[in-house]
């Protein structure tokens, strides 16, 4: 092919260059062409689907049975036919068949809502409909009666979804009374159902003539993602078009030849997939590989498993190939094209899909191409070895042409010496749709010199060369409040250049501070992430500050991380339903997918409000009249009344510090006085709640993730106790068995640590200096760490892995009902469950409750639920006093009976205290329950590590510390030749025989305070009278010790009972002081110690 350069011309941004043509060659009828210009041969594979290879003389019999079929029941030339099919053969079929005889194919997406497919209809004047079988019971049955009532729509045709899958597999499923099979009495008034099968058996004599090809009239329609009104927008795509994109990369030389097999996954309802990849696989005699449906993150798999030489698809497909590490050692080397259009790519990503196409064999890099479905699918076009640089979409097809404007003047833009200029893309060709059939798009287009050019909306940078890279969307550039252009595109470039972020997008909203926009960064990370959020935006911005290309304007003052950035059916957010529901601008921004918004500052200045309106119980609606009309008239009233009523004090303070307005003056100030500002803000929880699960339900298509089964467990009010139960069972029992290992070399390590420290020791120090430090607070410390430690990490690792999936919350939801009963919120079982770990953990977390109430029922009945670092001591009499072996699953049995007992007096004393101290009633519970998920291994050993186990060892140790000096000096003073310990160890003697213990355990847990895992050897040292605490080896029967010491089976279970209900330890104390203040910190000591005394006394009374 040879080009003409006309860079120094009049047009000199436009890309000329075609070769001699035959412009009659694609004037005919897709049908037409295809067999005129069909290049393989009848007996090669057209489509194999599911095992199933179908001939090209087999595909064109069965294009005329569907032409008689359609002709036989009725379906005229000019009416268009609405097709909800996915990617099967008979999908095929059905358009040529339909082109044979003059009929409009108005392929629309089979998973569009029947709310949007009526006004679809309607709107596009579909007569009939051909529909998948599979799809027809949701899409036609259940709304019969708005199709007979609301549109046009005369003939249905349902399709069986397997029909040219093999006969075994037909066999399986039985089709023929799967779901479609219909009684005959029902009725469907007006509409006239016909099954396909039955209709080609019943037009074995049905006569028809081809349609004579007419200029310019349709043949398809395709869609693209949305319009202002929330309803995908219509492109009439004619004869010409269709043909036009098969001859232009005819014209390319590209390596498309007979036989080759192509993937086709791209669907029949976007120009990309019906033109693109059908239409013009099937005129190159290709083998079309029929994919119904596919899932992105496997698309690698399913590439790898067909084994096709030609894939078209987005972007995003190839990189998540790239990344599937089951990948890693696979051969690629069938692969002869990958074609990615659709979006554009990072060159970083581009680089990363090329290095690993390279690495699996693939005998060529990614090919790009630009395109919208308004001009085909297809504008521009690279190959594997020529015009193919990296971050650039290629050049211009053959018969096409490209001008640059001025994105604001839509003035030409020229060359002037430079290497390439930057504006808006504008093309003109064969395959761009017709202004006369496309009147919503009539303003795309523009006169350049007496020729009609469309409008892309996309800022382009176009070399002299002519090769073009898409930048961004021009609708999504949008203004700062000081009046600084923010380009979203560059930004999220920059954001997602970091190794650590998967993908980005960048929008703008309202600073309240700086009265005007500013840029917020929505931000989802990869899966093998360790840094936290704030690490993440740390290193970002540092990367930003150093690009000259970015000012410090352009960074996101706002950053919002995600697990996954929203998308549609078409892998799109359904931003137009939500305008469409709400009546208001959503702000939208994908940078897959490359579609932004206006700015938002002019949004804002158009005095746009929505009519959404909605209303709360009448009482409510009572308050908010009475609070709005005695305040000042310059405000939105309705919602400053409703925040007042929430008791927002910010609200109020902002209005007082920014306009000098007090807005509770002193009668609204007396009327607040009634008001529960609680109940107020529960109820419009579960409003907006309510409203919002109703909203995303009918704008967001959720991928089923097949966990439906799993739902029927944990989302089970009866089979979630059981599954709560058996899950914290599993826990304890994997703890208890694999914990002791480390534990134990831990202990060991430690002991021949300090054998080394007192030989150094021995002849250089002191005594009185070296001996507390080593015998009383190195003993304590290293105690602490070798028994809490490992089962420390084990817990936490176990049980935010529960959280992680999404079982753990259901669980949790579904205890609600419990704590009804007991006046509790229903997040205290959350956190009950994270005291099982560690009680200062449990008091952190005990935030996402927002009553102040039922916070502190939760802070202060927290301690009853016996946490790692109780198990110890309580596994240990568990051991010695109920089993007579070593059973780890007996010993897990019981543990879990002693457990279930902590629940229980942990909700009764709730009720107690709800009754008394705490008077009230408990919050509603609204929670978020997340989708069943994959873990991330590094996320849940970093959380379960770092920001638990590690920093709960901290506090252990500081608060240890003191603890091992005193227990020290209190075993080696002596008075009368009587060490402290033991003279205040006879002194409590009295007290612990009430609770059916002795002295010696009561001052053991009084010096356990700091940390409960040293109870247990402190209770030995006094036993054993020894000056210090012996790390415990297997030689010391611990047993034997106690029952020397007067210990029965009652005082086992006293011991472990008082462990369960006496004060918490004093890294909880500190925390409790830290969140709730010193008052509560008293409180939570006193309560459960008090219960415990009141308790074991009754009880031993009884014995």
């Amino acid at each position: 092919m040879e080009f003409k350069d006309t860079s120094l011309e009049t047009k000199s941004s436009l890309r000329y260059g075609e070769p001699m043509i035959d412009e009659k060659k694609y004037k005919k009828t897709a049908y037409d062409y295809l067999k005129s210009e069909f290049k393989g041969d009848y007996d090669n594979i057209a489509f194999s689907f599911i095992g199933n290879n179908i001939s090209y003389e087999n595909f064109f019999e069965k294009v005329y049975e569907t032409a008689k079929a359609i002709k036989a029941i009725g379906i005229s030339k000019g009416e268009r036919v609405g097709v909800l099919m996915p990617n099967i053969p008979e999908t095929a079929y059905i358009q040529y068949a339909c082109n044979r005889l003059g009929i409009v194919c108005d392929f629309i997406d089979p998973r569009t809502k029947p709310s949007t497919l009526i006004e679809m209809i309607n709107n596009e004047n579909v007569s009939s409909i051909i529909v998948l079988d599979m799809l027809s019971k949701d899409l036609i049955d259940k709304n019969i009666n708005e199709l007979n009532e609301k549109t046009n729509v005369k003939k249905i045709i349902t399709v069986p979804a397997l029909l040219s899958a093999p006969k075994n597999v037909k066999k399986i499923v039985e089709l023929k009374n799967s779901i479609f099979s219909r009684d005959k009495e029902n009725n469907y008034g007006r509409l006239q159902i016909y099954d396909y099968e039955d209709a080609i058996n019943n037009s074995r004599y049905t006569l028809f003539n081809d349609e004579i090809y007419v200029p310019d009239t349709p043949s398809i329609i395709t869609h693209s993602s949305g319009s202002s009104t929330g309803i995908p927008n219509p492109i009439v795509i004619t004869n010409e078009n269709m043909n036009s994109i098969a001859y232009q990369h005819e014209l390319a030389n590209l390596s498309f030849e007979p036989s080759k097999k192509i993937l086709h996954i791209l669907p029949y309802f976007a120009a990309y997939g019906s033109a693109c990849c059908s239409h013009m696989g099937l005129t190159f005699g290709m083998e079309l590989q029929e994919v119904a449906k596919f899932d992105i993150s496997k698309v690698g798999r399913l590439i790898y498993k067909m084994k096709p030489n030609i894939v078209f698809g987005n972007p995003a497909w190839f990189l998540a190939m790239a990344k599937d590490s089951s990948l890693k050692n696979a051969d690629f080397s069938f692969l002869d094209c990958i074609v990615a259009g659709g979006a554009s790519l990072d060159i970083e990503d581009e680089l990363f899909v090329d290095e690993w196409l390279k690495a699996h064999n693939c005998k060529c890099k990614l090919s790009k191409g630009y395109g919208l479905s308004e001009i085909g699918g297809c504008g521009t076009y690279t190959n594997c070895d020529k015009n193919n640089i990296i971050g650039y979409s290629g050049i211009s097809l053959p018969l096409t042409e490209i001008a640059i404007l001025d994105s604001d003047s839509h003035e030409l833009v020229k060359f002037n010496g430079q290497d390439s200029i930057v504006g808006e893309a504008a093309f003109k060709g064969p395959s761009v749709m017709k202004k006369e059939l496309n009147p919503s798009k009539a303003d795309k287009y523009i006169d350049i010199d007496g020729e009609e050019y469309f409008l892309t909306g996309d800022t382009v940078l176009f070399n002299k060369d002519g090769n073009l890279r898409h930048l961004e969307r021009i609708d999504r550039a949008f203004s700062r409040y000081d009046g600084y252009k923010v380009h979203p595109g560059k930004v999220e470039k920059k954001v997602r250049g970091y190794n650590l972020v998967s993908s980005c997008a960048v929008v703008s909203y309202f600073n309240d501070e700086k009265n005007g926009s500013m840029p917020v960064a929505f931000v989802t990370v990869n899966p093998d992430v360790t840094l936290d959020h704030n690490e993440i935006v740390e290193e970002i911005v540092k990367k930003m500050l150093a690009d000259e290309k970015l000012t410090t304007r352009d960074i996101p003052s706002k950053w919002v991380f995600l697990e996954e950035l929203p998308l549609n059916g078409m892998s799109k957010i359904d931003y137009k339903k939500l305008e469409s529901i709400l009546n208001i601008k959503i702000i939208k921004c994908s940078t897959k997918n490359k579609i932004g918004i206006n700015e938002l500052i002019n949004s804002l200045s158009e005095d746009t409000y929505s009519n959404y309106n909605f209303y709360y119980s009448e009482c409510l609606e009572e308050k908010i009249s009475k609070v709005e009309s005695l305040l000042p008239k310059y405000f939105n009233n309705r919602f400053i009344a409703i925040k007042v009523l929430e008791n927002d004090t910010s609200l109020v303070d902002y209005i007082y510090e920014r306009y000098g307005i007090n807005i509770i003056d002193k009668e609204l100030s007396y009327y607040l006085r009634s008001i529960n500002s609680e109940e107020v803000s529960n109820e419009i929880s579960i409003k907006l709640n309510s409203i919002s699960s109703s909203i995303s339900k009918e704008t967001i298509n959720v991928k089923d993730k097949e966990m439906s089964k799993l739902d029927k467990v944990f989302s089970n009010k009866l089979y979630c106790i059981l599954s709560l139960c058996l899950i914290m069972f599993g826990i304890f029992l994997i703890t208890i068995v694999l914990a002791n290992y480390p534990s134990d070399l831990l202990s060991k390590l430690f002991s021949w640590i300090e054998g080394i420290l007192y030989n150094l020791c021995k002849d250089s120090i002191p005594k009185f200096i070296y001996e507390p430090l080593l015998f009383g607070i190195y003993r304590i410390v290293t105690y602490i760490i070798s028994v809490m430690f490992p089962p420390l990490v084990i817990f936490f690792f176990l049980f935010t892995y529960a959280e992680e999936t999404g079982i753990l919350p259901r669980i949790a939801f579904n205890l609600d009902g419990i704590c009804k009963c007991c006046n509790c919120h229903g997040k205290q079982s959350l956190t009950m469950c994270s005291g099982f770990g560690c009680n200062a953990c449990a008091i952190v977390g005990s935030r996402i409750i927002d009553s102040k109430r039922d916070r502190l029922l939760a802070i202060i009945t927290n301690s009853f639920i016996p946490c790692n670092g109780r198990f110890p001591m309580i596994i240990a009499l568990i051991s010695m006093f109920f089993t007579n072996s070593n059973n780890k699953l007996l010993v897990s049995f019981y543990l879990m009976l002693f457990v279930l007992f902590s629940i229980i007096i942990s909700f009764l004393t709730s009720f107690i205290l709800s009754k008394t101290l705490l008077k009230g009633y408990s919050g509603f519970f609204i929670l978020e329950l997340p989708d069943y998920k994959k873990v991330k291994l590094s996320r849940i050993l970093k959380n379960s590590f770092v920001y638990k186990s590690l920093s709960i060892l901290k506090k252990a140790i500081l608060v240890s510390i003191p603890s091992g000096l005193i227990i020290w000096l209190m075993t080696n003073i002596k008075v009368n030749n009587v060490s402290v310990f033991s003279g205040v160890s006879t002194i409590l003697e009295p007290f612990g025989r009430l609770l059916g213990m002795d002295g010696n355990i009561i001052l053991s847990f009084l010096l356990g305070l700091p940390a409960n895992e040293i109870v247990l050897p402190i209770m030995i040292m006094g036993y054993l009278n020894t000056s210090s605490i012996s790390l415990l080896t297997e030689s010391v029967n611990i047993k034997n010790i106690f029952i020397n010491n007067g210990w029965t089976f009652i005082t086992a279970i006293n011991v472990i009972l008082f462990s369960i209900m006496h004060f918490p330890c004093g890294t909880t104390l500190l925390t409790i002081k830290k969140e709730v203040g010193t008052k509560w910190m008293i409180y939570s000591f006193l309560v459960p110690l008090l219960l415990g005394i009141i308790f074991l006394t009754i009880l031993n009374l009884l014995i």
